[in-house]
């Protein structure tokens, strides 16, 4: 970003044209600067308005920029921001295990129990995986699920939803194909 730094209000001045830019392709945040780089940083509420604001504005006129560029942050350097958005994806991942456990009939007591054993785990993984279920012999059909078996559930019933609504789609695709190839004869119309 180049701008004019003898005006007093340059920094706000430069934040406000920045937030008035990219607010046109999705809620902003949050907007800061960084006036000794000439950088300017913006958050966007949603990953996709993001998406759209960098291919959008890359390469456009700013202030006395002749053309910005405009890359992806590595991350966060606020500790609060970064906590609360593993937190959010932690609660994502959580609203997600439960619909698809409770599509799958697994009890909420047996969820509770997981997430206790999970409890000093981040993200949505252990550190790694209980293999066992890989092999019938091994399985104890008296004992509860790990949270590998759970996962592997859910993947597994994920992929044959996928299938099946494919399938239906290829049925349905396949369908119409034929009857443009080969129309039903019309009876004659009566005279």
């Amino acid at each position: 970003l180049r701008f004019d730094r003898a005006k007093a209000d340059t920094i706000e001045m430069v934040r406000q044209e920045l937030q008035e830019e990219f607010r046109k392709w999705g809620p902003v945040e949050e907007v800061s600067l960084v006036p000794s780089k000439a950088l300017g940083f913006v958050r966007f509420a949603w990953r996709a308005s993001a998406e759209f604001a960098k291919e959008a504005m890359a390469g456009q006129r700013l202030g006395l920029s002749s053309a910005i560029t405009v890359k992806w942050a590595h991350e966060d350097p606020k500790k609060e921001n970064k906590k609360r958005s593993r937190e959010e994806r932690a609660q994502v991942v959580a609203l997600a295990m439960d619909r698809r456990a409770a599509d799958l009939g697994v009890c909420k007591e047996h969820l509770q129990w997981q997430r206790k054993q999970a409890a000093g785990v981040i993200g949505p993984t252990s550190s790694y995986p209980d293999t066992s279920a890989q092999y019938a012999h091994a399985r104890s059909r008296n004992r509860k699920p790990s949270s590998a078996d759970v996962i592997s559930m859910v993947h597994e019933a994920d992929c044959r939803a996928e299938a099946e609504t494919n399938v239906s789609k290829l049925e349905r695709a396949l369908a119409r194909a034929e009857q443009l190839h080969h129309p039903e004869p019309q009876a004659p119309a009566p005279r």
